[in-house]
């Protein structure tokens, strides 16, 4: 077995963390690879893919901690085997704040040197539309979204041409209350009628729950009812 662990208050990691192996042997005879990337300040942040073989290697995986302000943001691979969020931990789906940080430049907090991001091809999405978590742990995380009443409020909770973000769980079995964040302006959500919904999270197993910054907050002051938003789930023999 192999295992790589980094932790620290100010972790900045840029580039992807590979499990896989391009070893025969190790095919034919898997061991367990595991990477343990635990981010505890809003100093740090890893933006990159983990990198995995989920047929062949299943158990291979990184597991990611997030906690204080700590950010992941994804390029191109939207899947995280284990993901503990706490406290204010960040996954960022945001596509313009995604824009913006990956068109900066940072400061190498060992040498000082300025590192200019564009100059990397980091090759990421244009679109951050879904993140795909296996094992969810913690409370208290945060879920940064793009967010749209306009073709995500029906029952096909989730389509891949939506202009919807969407969380898809499979096991939550370890986990609390997290905060969806997003923009209501641009999520179009003062054209909710009575009953309608903006589908965001997808809970296999039904155990993590979502409340969101807009929750409790009336948007119609000149209407004759008062509109209240709210998180709720849904449970059916499909989705949650």
């Amino acid at each position: 077995n192999n295992t790589v662990t980094v932790q620290g208050k100010k972790v900045q990691i840029i580039g992807d963390l590979d499990v896989r192996t391009s070893r025969f042997d190790d095919l034919l005879n898997p061991s367990t690879s595991t990477i343990n990337l635990t981010l505890s300040s809003a100093d740090s942040f890893w933006y990159g893919d983990q990198r995995k073989l989920p047929i062949v290697l299943p158990n291979n995986s990184v597991n990611l901690t997030l906690s204080n302000g700590a950010e992941w943001i994804y390029f191109s691979e939207s899947s995280i085997a284990n993901l503990t969020l706490l406290d204010g931990g960040i996954v960022n789906l945001v596509d313009a704040e995604i824009e913006q940080k990956l068109s900066s430049t940072i400061t190498d907090p060992n040498t000082g040197i300025e590192i200019n991001l564009p100059d990397y091809e980091l090759g990421a999405a244009e679109r951050h539309y879904e993140v795909s978590i296996g094992n969810l742990k913690g409370s208290g995380g945060i879920f940064k979204m793009d967010l749209s009443h306009a073709g995500n409020s029906s029952t096909d909770y989730f389509r891949s041409s939506s202009n919807s973000d969407y969380i898809d769980v499979t096991d939550s079995s370890k986990t609390g209350t997290h905060l969806v964040v997003f923009d209501g302006e641009a999520a179009n959500i003062s054209n909710l009628e009575i009953g309608d919904r903006i589908y965001f999270a997808r809970v296999e197993d039904k155990n993590a729950e979502f409340i969101t910054n807009h929750d409790g907050i009336s948007y119609r002051a000149d209407e004759p009812l008062d509109f209240v938003y709210g998180t709720e789930s849904e449970f059916t023999s499909n989705h949650n």
